[in-house]
């Protein structure tokens, strides 16, 4: 298994360059970047072909919603009821984020297992229901517009992959884009030490770093900038970070002066948790986010 730094290099390397190598069956296809203005015309071409789900007689989410009510297959209390969990899952993986101690982490994912898995088992079936609606179609052809023209056989981005080879090298392209959108991936490989170096002393004009303008530069790089500002900032703007902050970029991300949960001495040790335990007989979400 790759360490969290090495992965970050690899990230660095292809968005620096603008592309990504996939291997399969011992070829090389190249993944070509999206740049910034081709990807920002993916939400005009998902909304383009929305409505034209709708003018052809596809139902909308909401309608197919509404319909399921009707026939008692969902009501509005699990739409609420998926909506709360849905906010509760997101913010229990920000505090999870935000914590460095191990064991703590462990105990916290432990606590959240059951409000994860109810809201996976109620996001399931509201997915069935719209799973057929005109903004999946949409979002599906988004999909697939955002790998056509993107994989190519030659290192020039002059002959696209047959339709043959497009089903596993779509999955594997998939799969790059997963890893090049994870924000982690992203802090870490913004804070490398050769590419960070040379963004501190290009920081009044970072675009200049890969000699494009803005609609040229790709996503990946537009964000690594984005992160690698914010970095800088924190470095420049918050004084006495510790020092175990400063030397990971994600801590260094995470890290508000106010905020007791990016603080080294503010997080419970474990005595704490377990005379919680005790006292309860278990240990909830709330104890770790409070």
């Amino acid at each position: 298994m790759k360490s969290n730094d090495k992965i970050a290099d690899l990230i660095m390397v292809d968005v620096l360059r603008g592309y990504s190598i996939l291997r399969h069956e011992n070829k090389k296809f190249y993944f070509k970047h999206f740049s910034m203005l081709d990807y920002l015309g993916l939400d005009e071409f998902e909304e383009e072909n929305y409505e034209d789900a709708i003018r052809s007689g596809i139902k909308s989410e909401k309608e197919l919603l509404e319909r399921a009510i009707e026939v008692g297959f969902w009501s509005k209390a699990l739409e609420e009821e998926a909506r709360s969990l849905k906010w509760a899952v997101e913010k229990h993986e920000n505090a999870l984020n935000k914590m460095q101690d191990k064991a703590q982490k462990l105990i916290f994912e432990k606590s959240t297992e059951e409000t994860t898995k109810r809201f996976e088992e109620i996001q399931s079936k509201r997915n069935k229901i719209i799973d057929f609606s005109a903004e999946s179609l949409a979002l599906r052809k988004r999909s697939s517009m955002l790998i056509d023209g993107s994989v190519y056989k030659d290192l020039k981005f002059k002959e696209p992959i047959e339709k043959d080879e497009n089903g596993v090298i779509s999955l594997l392209c998939f799969g790059k884009i997963k890893d090049l959108f994870d924000r982690d991936n992203l802090i870490r490989a913004s804070f490398s030490d050769l590419f960070f170096e040379s963004f501190v002393y290009q920081s009044k004009n970072p675009i200049a770093l890969f000699n494009k303008d803005f609609a040229s530069i790709t996503v990946f790089q537009s964000k690594l900038l984005a992160f690698s500002n914010i970095l800088l900032n924190k470095l420049r703007n918050i004084d006495k970070i510790p020092d175990h902050v400063t030397k990971d970029a994600v801590k260094l991300y995470n890290y508000d002066k106010d905020d007791k949960a990016s603080k080294e001495n503010t997080t419970e040790g474990m005595s704490d948790l377990k005379e919680k335990m005790k006292k309860k007989g278990k240990i909830t979400s709330e104890d770790l986010l409070s």
